[in-house]
C-alpha cells in the first residue's frame, strides 16, 4: 500500500513537471506547430505539422488550419520539415539516409533532427522526439551503459548522413572523446588547427555544435 501510494505521488509530481515545459504528458509530442513541409521534389506545403515521434516515422501529420481536415503524408515524399513554436524558436528536421562509416550502403531513411546548419549539417538522432512549445526538442535514446545521444554530419553535396560522434553525461559511457577525435580527422581534416584542440582535449565530446561551428566557419573563408 505504501509503496502503490509512494509511486503515485511520484507520477502526480513527474506528470506536473512535465506539464509545465509545455507538453501534454499523455500524449508527448503530438501537438500541432505552424511550419513547413518541403517535399523532395522543392514543392513547400505551409500549415499545422506534428513533428515527427520517432526516428522510423512513415508518416507526417498535416492540417492546413486547426479545423480541417487531418492529413497523413508518406515520410518519404518529403525532404524536410520546419516548425515554428511559441517563443519563434524553429525546430528542423530531415529525412536523411545514414550510415555509421562513409562508403557504406546506407539503410532507409530516418527522421534526424537539425542542430547546426552550414557547409556541414550537424543532426541529432533519437529513438524518440518529443517537442514542447518552447521550442525544446526532448530526445530520448537507449543506451545499455547509461544515456547517450548521436550525433551524424552531412557535408555540402552529400546525401547522406554519416555518424560523427556521441555524447553522454554518464562516464560509463566508452571512447566518447575517442571517437570524437577518429572522426574529425577524417571528417573535418581540412581544419588542422580544430583537429589539434580535439587531440589535446581543448574541445570535447560535449562542445560537438562549437566544434562544426568553428570548421563551417573555417570552411567559408576557405573556399
Amino acid at each position: 500500500m505504501k509503496l502503490t501510494l509512494t509511486l503515485s505521488i511520484l507520477f502526480v509530481i513527474l506528470q506536473t513537471s512535465l506539464s509545465a515545459q509545455g507538453y501534454n504528458f499523455y500524449a508527448p509530442g503530438r501537438q500541432a506547430f505552424p511550419g513547413t513541409i518541403t517535399y523532395v521534389n522543392g514543392k513547400v506545403k505551409t500549415g499545422l505539422i506534428i513533428a515527427p515521434k520517432h526516428l522510423k516515422q512513415s508518416k507526417i501529420f498535416y492540417r492546413t488550419a486547426k479545423k480541417a481536415k487531418k492529413e497523413k503524408i508518406p515520410s518519404n515524399l518529403i525532404a524536410s520539415i520546419s516548425l515554428q513554436t511559441e517563443t519563434g524558436k524553429d525546430a528542423e528536421f530531415e529525412f536523411l539516409p545514414s550510415v555509421m562509416k562513409k562508403g557504406k550502403t546506407p539503410g532507409s531513411n530516418i527522421w534526424l533532427e537539425v542542430i547546426v546548419k552550414g557547409y556541414a549539417t550537424l543532426y541529432l538522432i533519437s529513438d524518440k522526439y518529443l517537442l514542447s512549445e518552447d521550442g525544446h526538442v526532448y530526445n530520448f535514446d537507449n543506451a545499455s551503459s547509461g544515456p547517450s545521444w548521436r550525433y551524424y554530419l552531412r557535408k555540402k553535396g552529400e546525401k547522406v548522413a554519416t555518424f560523427f560522434a556521441y555524447t553522454s553525461p554518464s562516464k560509463m559511457v566508452p571512447r566518447l572523446n575517442s571517437i570524437l577525435k577518429d572522426n574529425a580527422a577524417i571528417y573535418l581534416s581540412e581544419d588542422t588547427d580544430l583537429l589539434k584542440r580535439i587531440e589535446n582535449k581543448e574541445l570535447t565530446h560535449k562542445d560537438l555544435e562549437e566544434i562544426i561551428r568553428i570548421y563551417n566557419d573555417y570552411m567559408v573563408t576557405a573556399q
